[in-house]
């Protein structure tokens, strides 16, 4: 369901169903994925892993597999160029080449099970497994430490020795909580810590009538993604290197690779494949700078792939993290005051995304004191990676279903509360920034008009959930290029890797702009070469961004097509008008031509048209979500069955709506199964002891209802078809949706996810939830 709270103007292409460009190639098989490449003559790399979660490397013995017939190269952590060096002071860990460079192939230390330690490349598959084998490593094994909390310990075994670990400090905390975090940023395995502060919080809290306090766990989830990684290296003999990968941005990985292996960007050209998902797991180099280092050690291309395994065990999921919440209310149902504590794993090297769940989790409201601490921990686990609004789901699974306690406690409907304490224009967040254009009171007031929100449960052990969930959303510089073709169609490049469907999405604002149907563009993703620089595909951006750049272009194109039936007609272009695809003399009624006759003239006219467009990073605007969740809880097994779901959203403009209601359903469900089954579970050595699909408990079609969305569209004035990135806020809502819909089947809170049955059960008889 599409409801529309504006007025707009009546599209041809926006707000339609059309076919998406790849769909025949995918489900027919012919899209080529990282996997599918297959340059001539290139040769298998393999990578040998640390069966430790903690070890100094005393030394590494390749001297057997490199003996083995077939193979051609071996490469250590010690052949990076990075490996000598020191961090790259920045608070941003998730990008630092220094801790990237050491993460794809380990620098001195292994810091989990599964961190690479050398790799090898060889005719065949089968030979470089072989290889793997001879390779004899020295390890010095230390204590490891698993949990964030007790990694703050002073106690604790260091992760990251002092010299790799640049601590970093927030420069908004003082008094008391600038004392706070310089004790705790003094413990082995603290990266980072900051304060972020609003108001008066002791105040705020003294005013209160109602003060609830919590600690909540939330257990780490992996991405989901049926594509492991990949990549195909050729390092040619004139030193330029390229590289044929999946990712959620060419443009970052050949940036990154550069940086890591001592070249110039220019040096480096990255071509996108397919890609199958990633949802934040493939924005940084993998496996990447080790094929090409084989490559430019053996002389061949040289392609290395993962196994399913290898993607749990040493390719990162989201954070781990531990939560202490405080709250303060009025009786009247005002929210006053709220502090937190977040704790985030980070794994092995600094990045956790605590900052996203820092500043998310208290957005949705008008919250007027407010402070949050947060601590970027390291612990002998894989580097986490992002996943779909990094950290916001954690940071709304506290707030969310505290607001419900109180909601409960004290008879107020959970959506009037929303209402009463929603976040208006000019808002002022705990981090400082006021809100732009909202429409969480959009989404509540749809949420709670849903046939859904005012049905009734359907029987015993049922309960229903609501949570509102908020998600920034950003953009980036982004790049198109058309090519009118003589038959009228056109070729439109752009530069944003596709995961959700936007390279149709882009031909729509395209083919919107300049009043062409949309089958008539044929959108493709360019190499870093053929295309301007274009920025991740993350951020809920590229909808945005990329679909800005490309109504940019059409509207380049519109120019100088005028221009070339101007010359035609012997006229000046201000006395052409151009409507629905047919150019118009002005001056002579009688006088027109279309779209396609005019491409198939161009070269009489004038010459050629190539459009061009590009995108910066402003307009973009936040997105609000609202879910609805029925369950149904056995009191003899504690097995969560959902009912129902409804997810209601801000979605700006719904360009492609199909589109947008999968990512909302796509969002939805990777929340029911993070909220009820997922799990990473470790034994004590640090040895992941559910690496494989058949058991790590992702949802089925038999775990998921088919779920309702509404689609509010409110507009973005920043934008100008009005975008509002969709694809992160989905995933915010669901873990405090079934945990508060768990509460109201059986009476019991839930405080630690994933709430599997063995969980629910012992809260059930009275164990700790």
């Amino acid at each position: 369901m599409c409801m529309t709270t504006i007025e707009r103007p009546q599209y041809r292409t926006v707000g339609t169903r059309p076919v998406r460009h790849d769909g025949v190639d995918k489900v027919t098989g012919r899209a080529r994925y990282g996997n599918d490449v297959n340059v001539p003559g290139h040769i298998y790399g393999k990578i040998l892993r640390s069966p430790h979660a903690h070890a100094r490397i005393r030394s590494i013995d390749t001297s057997a597999a490199e003996a083995l017939p077939g193979v051609r190269a071996v490469v250590t952590g010690a052949e990076m160029p990075m490996a000598a060096g020191k961090p790259i002071p920045t608070s941003e860990g998730i990008f630092n080449p220094f801790f990237l460079s050491a993460n794809v192939l380990a620098h001195q230390k292994v810091l989990y099970r599964g961190h690479a330690v050398a790799a090898v490349a060889a005719d065949t598959a089968h030979i470089a497994e072989e290889a793997l084998k001879s390779i004899v490593v020295d390890y010095e094994v230390l204590p490891a430490v698993l949990d964030g909390t007790e990694a703050m310990e002073s106690s604790a075994p260091q992760v990251l020795d002092d010299e790799l670990l640049v601590r970093h400090t927030s420069p908004f905390a003082r008094g008391g909580a600038m004392t706070a975090i310089n004790e705790m940023i003094h413990g082995p395995n603290v990266a980072s810590a900051f304060v972020m502060d609003a108001g008066d919080v002791a105040a705020g809290f003294e005013s209160a009538d109602v003060i609830l306090e919590h600690e909540y766990t939330i257990g780490a989830a992996h991405q989901g993604y049926i594509e492991p990684q990949s990549a195909t290296a050729s390092w040619s003999q004139d030193g330029h290197l390229t590289i044929w990968c999946s990712s959620q941005g060419h443009f970052m990985i050949r940036d990154l690779v550069a940086t890591m292996l001592g070249l110039s960007s220019g040096e480096v050209t990255v071509v996108q494949a397919e890609i199958g998902g990633g949802f934040g797991a493939k924005l940084t180099p993998t496996v990447e700078p080790v094929a090409a280092l084989l490559s430019r050690k053996c002389g061949k291309p040289v392609k290395v792939a993962i196994t399913r395994t290898d993607v749990f065990e040493a390719v990162g999921p989201t954070s781990a993290s531990r939560i202490r919440l405080k709250m303060g209310f009025t009786d009247d149902g005002k929210i006053t005051a709220a502090e937190a504590r977040l704790v985030f794993e980070a794994g092995a090297f600094p990045g956790s995304p605590v900052n996203g769940a820092a500043n998310c989790m208290f957005s949705p409201y008008d919250i007027p004191n407010a402070r949050v601490a947060g601590f970027d921990v390291l612990v002998n686990k894989p580097k986490v990676t992002a996943y779909r609004a990094p950290g916001a789901p954690a940071g709304a699974m506290a707030v969310e279903t505290m607001i419900d306690e109180y909601c409960e406690k004290h008879g107020i409907d959970p959506v009037d509360f929303r209402l009463d304490n929603a976040a208006k224009v000019g808002t002022r967040r705990v981090n400082g920034t006021a809100a732009t254009p909202v429409g969480i009171v959009e989404v509540l007031e749809a949420a709670k008009a849903s046939e859904h929100y005012q049905s009734r449960l359907p029987g015993p052990n049922a309960g229903r959930g609501i949570a509102a969930g908020f998600w920034g959303n950003n953009s980036g510089p982004a790049s198109a290029v058309a090519n009118v073709l003589p038959d009228g169609r056109v070729s439109l490049v752009e530069g944003s890797p596709d995961i959700g469907g936007t390279r149709t999405v882009a031909a729509m604002q395209f083919a919107e702009a300049l009043e062409i149907p949309v089958e008539d563009v044929r959108p493709s993703i360019g190499d870093t070469d053929s295309i301007g620089f274009t920025s991740l595909t993350g951020g809920s951006s590229v909808a945005f961004k990329t679909g800005w750049a490309s109504y940019e272009a059409a509207l380049d194109v519109k120019r100088q097509m005028t221009e070339r039936a101007a010359t035609l007609w012997g006229i000046k272009p201000e006395d052409v008008q151009y409507s629905a695809g047919v150019f118009r003399n002005a001056r002579d009624e009688g006088q027109q031509i279309t779209f396609k006759q005019l491409a198939g003239r161009l070269i009489e006219a004038g010459g050629p048209v190539v459009g061009r467009g590009s995108a910066t990073s402003r307009g973009y605007a936040a997105a609000y979500a609202v879910h609805i969740a029925d369950v149904e809880v056995d009191p003899d097994t504690g097995k969560v069955q959902v009912l129902r779901y409804t997810t209601v959203q801000d979605v700006g403009t719904a360009i492609h709506p199909s589109y947008v209601e999968g990512q909302m359903q796509g969002g939805a469900c990777q929340g029911i199964g993070w909220a009820l089954n997922e799990e990473y579970v470790y034994d004590r050595d640090g040895r992941m002891t559910n690496s494989s699909f058949l058991d790590y408990r992702m949802p089925t079609a038999l775990d998921v209802p088919a779920i309702d969305t509404v689609l509010v569209e409110t507009g973005n004035p920043g934008h100008p078809y009005g975008v509002r990135g969709v694809g992160e806020v989905p995933i915010v809502p669901p873990l405090a949706a079934l945990a508060n819909a768990v509460h109201g089947a059986t009476g019991v809170r839930m405080t630690t996810l994933p709430m599997t049955p063995t969980r629910v059960l012992e809260a059930l008889e009275g164990g700790q939830p």
